[in-house]
């Protein structure tokens, strides 16, 4: 599990892809772009902090205990976790929320 710093969140709607920026702990930013559909799914349960992982198969995410858990599928077989403060999540999406009408 990596803890993170920060969380950015740019949409590309004429491709229909959302590129998500994560800097961690470890002085690194990853970069991960996912379908907007897929990452949509994650968003509304993330929104309203679901304590149970959901989304689709490469992008999910939960709440608990003040934190949210981002897991994204970076292999065949493996996953990579990210833990990020309530603060630093809840504004991106409601950003994100704004700009999709929360469709």
């Amino acid at each position: 599990m990596r803890f993170t710093q920060t969380l950015h969140l740019t949409r590309k709607p004429d491709e229909g892809v959302v590129c998500i920026s994560i800097a961690t702990s470890e002085n690194r930013v990853d970069e991960i772009q996912l379908d907007e559909h897929e990452f949509k799914k994650a968003a509304h349960a993330l929104w309203d902090r679901s304590t149970e992982y959901q989304g689709g198969l490469v992008f999910q995410g939960k709440f608990k205990h003040g934190h949210f858990s981002l897991s994204v599928r970076t292999g065949a077989n493996t996953r990579t976790v990210y833990r990020l403060e309530e603060h630093a999540v809840m504004s991106v999406l409601g950003q994100y929320m704004a700009e999709t009408g929360g469709e």
